[in-house]
């Protein structure tokens, strides 16, 4: 496995580089052929049409802080993913996997850390989701899903044995779940199994080996009506999950080389030349936002697409305004529909507060 750590970009420069990047190794094979999709859009992007700066006013219609305040002995140490509903905020905390949970004050209320190999206990947090009063809490080096109450009871385990990037619990909960990089002996694409870890059925089959960089930003996304999206990076392509069927909504026909250009290669040391993979993305309501890295360079483009018009414009900055050199931020994955959702940590390394940045997309 390698890793690749991006330097950082400043001020009007969007954050995006205190990511890590996780790049999945294997073996190699020659002589497969692209299948094609039919999507409902199909997005022509040509990294070399930029323009210089978006700024995040143009595309926002509200913008809500809320200040997350902790007791002097805690502190998160790095946001990766929040679920937020009308009274509480879930926070993960990938470094420390710790899971804190505040009021819609930003008032700390209970805090999850059950890091350990027992059976009530999980050595990594992947990703996790909210169901009806309780976390479920998904483990890759574990191979199993804990679920607990708020305040940390213990509920139960599904125990699974697979390997995927992303779960989530579809509303009859039963687990979909997406596997971006192929692994060997594992469903690899889009796949369900049921709430006692049983494999049900394959949805979306990806056989092929690409060299998928595994974005730390979820795959699974919600949609306005709750039908649940999924971005496919082996495709490049944006699907709506519905009734046990899969349709492409958008599919990004990139100019330059992406992962999709190298079939049959499982990672990039095998790769001889740079190639654009994806970092983030809002699927919202009327933009579709995403950003996209080149592989061993310190750059960002970021693509604006608006579906009422169909016109895609490519940045390489997102700025707050032409004046302000305030951070918009770190961005999180979220449950929450037409919104990027940022985090900023105090500039006091000590410091037990930081806030919580949800910009609401223009309709």
């Amino acid at each position: 496995m390698c890793i690749i750590t991006q330097p950082s970009m400043k001020t009007k420069a969007f954050y995006y580089t205190g990511l890590l990047l996780l790049i999945i190794c294997g073996c190699t094979s020659t002589s497969y052929k692209q299948q094609s999709i039919s999507a409902e859009q199909t997005v022509q992007v040509d990294f070399n049409q930029t323009s210089n700066t978006l700024y995040i006013s143009d595309i926002t219609s509200s913008v809500q802080n809320i200040s997350l305040k902790l007791p002097k002995e805690q502190f998160i140490g790095e946001a990766r993913q929040a679920f937020i509903d009308n009274s509480n905020i879930f926070i993960l905390d990938r470094k420390q996997k710790k899971i804190f949970c505040f009021n819609d004050k930003g008032t700390l209320l209970y805090l999850l850390d059950k890091r350990g190999e027992g059976p009530e206990e999980y050595i990594d947090i992947n990703h996790f989701w909210i169901r009806q009063d309780y976390i479920y809490i998904a483990d890759n080096k574990s191979l199993k899903i804990n679920i607990y109450t708020f305040d940390g009871q213990y509920v139960q385990t599904i125990k699974h044995g697979k390997i995927s990037s992303d779960i989530v619990m579809d509303t009859d909960s039963t687990l979909l779940c997406f596997t971006s990089y192929y692994v060997h002996n594992n469903p690899n694409g889009l796949w369900k199994m049921n709430t006692e870890g049983k494999l049900t059925s394959n949805i979306l089959n990806n056989e092929t080996k690409y060299p998928i960089l595994s974005m730390p930003w979820r795959n699974f996304y919600l949609h306005g009506d709750h039908s649940i999206g999924l971005f496919s990076p082996q495709e490049n392509c944006f699907y709506t999950y519905r009734n046990d069927s899969l349709y492409a909504d958008i599919l990004l026909d990139i100019k330059q080389k992406t992962a999709r250009s190298f079939p049959g290669i499982a990672t990039c040391v095998n790769v001889q030349e740079g190639y654009f993979f994806p970092i983030w993305f809002i699927y919202g309501k009327r933009y579709l936002l995403s950003v996209w890295g080149y592989y061993d360079k310190p750059e960002a483009f970021y693509l604006l697409y608006s579906q009422t018009d169909n016109n895609l414009k490519i940045f390489k900055e997102l700025s707050i305004n032409t004046n302000s050199t305030s951070s918009i931020g770190i961005p999180i994955s979220s449950n929450l529909y037409n919104c990027l959702v940022t985090w900023t940590p105090d500039k006091n390394e000590n410091s037990n507060e930081s806030t919580l940045c949800i910009y609401h997309l223009k309709e």
